[in-house]
């Protein structure tokens, strides 16, 4: 039997991308879910097999919008591992946002297209077609327009929390705000994402070291424990590099 699964779902997994839920709802094929739980335990290899069956699966099936999750769900991998074949499912993601005539799609494709060039055109092009409060509040944040992002989230706008979780997140690196990071703390919980809520921990340590070096110690212990728990292993190295360097 298949199992419903919210699209933000995938988002969550990998942070630091707009979480926008995707129209129509579909029913979700148990290969995506295998996917998800590839995800989940920082598999790169098992997730990347998984979603490659499950995309053969969804194109046997002409579901388009499965499709587009399964191409987004590899380029953000292939850009957190550094692995090829982005341009192939950037290229698919732009053809089946349009052929479904989602919205929605094509502003999360438009902000995935700004991370890969690292060009702000994509992010005005994204901010164009932002239906929601949250959609601007994620477009306004990369386009490094702050004061506005901060704005519209702080009246808590209907909208997953993984996207409020990037929105504090982004203001609170951007003015070294502990009070942000630990709303992006809330939210990432809220989210069930364990990578943000390390990135955040760690964050916190990084900002109170030098009042007190015992609490920043305690942020950094909790980031460690997170992200190895979830199998993170080596940004949990990282953080322990950074309390021994201290």
């Amino acid at each position: 039997m298949k199992r419903w699964l919210s699209i933000s779902v995938l988002y969550a997994l990998l942070a630091g991308c707009s979480t926008s839920p995707i129209a129509p709802a579909l029913e979700i094929d148990p290969l995506e879910q295998n996917a998800v739980n590839a995800v989940r335990v920082a598999a790169p290899d098992l997730a990347l097999a998984a979603v490659d069956a499950a995309l053969r699966r969804y194109q046997s099936l002409d579901d388009l919008a499965g499709q587009w999750r399964m191409h987004y769900l590899r380029a953000r991998l292939a850009m957190r591992y550094r692995r090829e074949r982005v341009e192939e499912d950037t290229q698919a993601l732009v053809s089946l946002a349009h052929q479904v005539n989602s919205v929605s799609m094509q502003f999360d494709t438009e902000i995935l297209l700004g991370r890969i060039a690292e060009g702000e055109g994509h992010f005005v092009r994204a901010q164009a077609l932002a239906e929601t409060d949250i959609q601007r509040a994620v477009a306004h944040a990369y386009l490094q327009e702050y004061e506005r992002a901060l704005a519209l989230v702080s009246v808590d706008p209907p909208g997953t929390d993984q996207d409020k979780a990037f929105v504090y997140y982004r203001v609170a690196q951007q003015l070294a705000s502990s009070a942000l990071f630990e709303k992006a703390l809330l939210h990432y919980g809220r989210a069930g994402d364990p990578r943000g809520v390390g990135d955040c921990l760690f964050q916190l340590a990084r900002l109170v070291r030098d009042e007190s070096s015992s609490e920043a110690i305690d942020f950094a212990g909790r980031a460690i424990n997170v992200l190895r728990a979830s199998g993170y292993d080596v940004e949990a190295e990282h953080v322990r590099r950074w309390i021994d360097s201290r």
